[in-house]
């Protein structure tokens, strides 16, 4: 049995935090008894106390003292810069006749010494001073010791490797001479694995000597550069006696000339008179900075219908594990024929034109590997607004422009959401997730987005499907069986939809099958069988598609 005794306000006080009936259980008697007095002194009652007395084998007696209430009379903060006070979060009001805060006053130590680290001093010290007790009112002296100012000195490595000191140095933001930063400290490897090309093995080594600070870092190069080809022969239908080339070419260049920059190169030309071409060139620490830049550049020839080309310039600023960039898209399509449309009452599907995009990305991860993740999640939003001009084709009819509107604007919206999750040992669920929509009250099939493929929606061609609003979920379970291999089964679901003119298109098409990456000495070797089906195209074996690949890394 439990009794309580002392002062009635004193124990009313405590019955109210505690909630007032307590068991009879030692442990979780002592751990509500010390939660109480926790909260009495977060709010000034520094001299609250219990104790505990036994009576008898079965009967127990809490003694329960709230004390006197502590007040804050003065804070004097002395010669600590204002900007620095602020900056840690601290108000005046705060210290003037309100109740002494033990928690409080930790978060400021905590929040000067945090801001210190971070602006040059590591080694600064804070303490109250001066403490005094007149009446239940308390004044103190707040100091700060700064100790010496640290400067970066230079970026060394633990073993030789592959990459520029000096332009390492600036993707992390440690050049010479800037002052020294726990954050950048902290965040070194969530930038180390966003470049993928190197691996981190273990934490930062700090050195000081003559007030500036080494950062040793202990790097191991891993091999992400790619060559992957495939060419095949085809009998031409379109002219008897001669073959049909198609082929897919992807080169992935990493760290070019050890300074962290990148190229991608695909080029696909898998059905007659189709090509795509995509090129993309990636510039991290841009002139020593801490803004990367990247290009791209893409051709998309549709058979004898059109020809797109489109281009992008990105400058993107990613402090650690998140990321904000502004980018400038200019999209160009034009008709590689007339034929057909001589007699035309309408405009084809379509057209010339031109689209200028102005927009800006935040980007945020958390993912444990650049290549191969177990677990973390990523994901990025992307907003843009266009100025879209249509160009007339002097093959078509003139009346087929009329009432047109020629110039308007054209937005579009994109956003992914792609998560690993452990489920034991070897088993990890891996969900991709994306979207996009382009809005414009006249939309023509060049202005769409292409959906369809390995790397979109399995089971089918790529490129397969146009879309101006599309919803992609990508699931797989994978079982891991050594660093970089993995088995697995998947099924992509997807909504697609487009308005072109009077033609309205919409459909649920979905894939599933079976998949191995194989991590070699040499590379990666890939293989992936999938089953489509869509509202013109039914769950067949004779319409599956096998793909294999060999992708060497160097």
């Amino acid at each position: 049995m439990v009794i309580w005794q002392g002062e009635p306000d004193d124990v009313s006080t405590f019955q109210a935090l505690t909630g007032g009936s307590l068991v009879c259980d030692s442990l979780s008697l002592v751990r509500e008894l010390s939660r109480a007095v926790g909260q009495l002194n977060q709010t000034g009652y520094l001299l609250a106390s219990y104790s505990l007395e036994y009576f008898q084998t079965d009967t127990l007696a809490i003694i329960p003292y709230v004390g006197e209430r502590f007040l804050w009379a003065r804070l004097n903060t002395g010669s600590i810069p204002e900007e620095m006070l602020s900056k840690s979060g601290f108000r005046r009001r705060d210290y003037d006749d309100e109740p002494y805060n033990p928690k409080e006053v930790k978060r400021l130590f905590s929040s000067l010494i945090s801001y210190s680290e971070n602006t040059g001093y590591p080694f600064a010290s804070v303490y109250l001073d001066s403490v005094s007790i007149e009446e239940k009112a308390l004044s103190a002296k707040l100091i700060w010791h700064a100790g010496p100012r640290i400067t970066y000195d230079s970026i060394k490595f633990e073993s030789p490797v592959r990459i520029k000191p000096s332009w390492l140095a600036a993707y992390l933001g440690m050049t010479y001479g800037t002052p020294f930063s726990q954050r950048d400290i902290d965040a070194v490897g969530a930038r180390i694995r966003e470049l993928g090309f190197v691996r981190l093995n273990a934490p930062p080594r700090i050195t000081f000597q003559n007030r500036q600070a080494t950062v040793w870092l202990d790097l191991a190069p891993r091999k992400v550069s790619q060559i992957d080809g495939i060419i095949g022969f085809l009998p031409n239908e379109q002219e008897e006696g001669r073959l049909l080339i198609t082929g897919q070419f992807d080169l992935s260049l990493r760290n070019l000339f050890g300074s962290g920059k990148s190229l991608d190169v695909q080029w696909q030309s898998l059905k007659p008179r189709s090509q795509l071409l995509d090129i993309q060139y990636e510039h991290p620490g841009l002139f020593h900075s801490g803004l990367d830049f990247l290009g791209s550049f893409n051709l998309l020839k549709e058979d004898t219908f059109f020809i797109t080309r489109e281009g992008e310039v990105n400058f993107a600023w990613k402090p650690a594990d998140h990321g904000i960039s502004l980018f400038s898209r200019f999209r160009s399509s034009s008709l590689l024929s007339s034929e057909g449309f001589e007699d035309a009452v309408e405009l084809p599907g379509s057209a010339d034109l031109n689209v200028d995009y102005y927009g800006v990305r935040y980007e945020y991860s958390s993912l444990d590997a650049g290549t191969f993740p177990t677990s973390g999640i990523r994901g990025h939003l992307n907003a843009a607004v266009g100025s879209k001009r249509i160009r007339r084709n002097p093959d078509l009819p003139a009346e087929l422009y009329e009432g047109l509107d020629l110039n308007s604007v054209q937005y579009i919206m994109e956003a992914g959401f792609n998560s690993y999750w452990r489920m034991g040992r070897y088993l990890v669920l891996h969900h991709n997730l994306r979207g996009a929509r382009i809005i414009n009250d006249r939309l023509f099939l060049n202005d769409l987005y292409r959906v369809g493929g390995l790397l979109t929606l399995r089971g089918f061609n790529e490129n397969f499907f146009f879309a101006s609003d599309y919803l992609l979920s990508n699931l797989e379970v994978q079982f891991h069986f050594q660093q970089g291999s993995h088995l697995f089964v998947f099924y992509d679901q997807s909504w697609l939809y487009y308005k072109v003119g009077e033609n309205r298109f919409e459909d649920y098409p979905s894939g599933t099958g079976i998949g191995l990456n194989l991590s070699v000495a040499s590379g990666l070797i890939s293989l992936v069988y999938a089953l489509g089906s869509s509202e013109d195209q039914p769950f067949s074996l004779s319409l599956s598609k096998f793909h294999f690949g060999y992708v060497a890394k160097f």
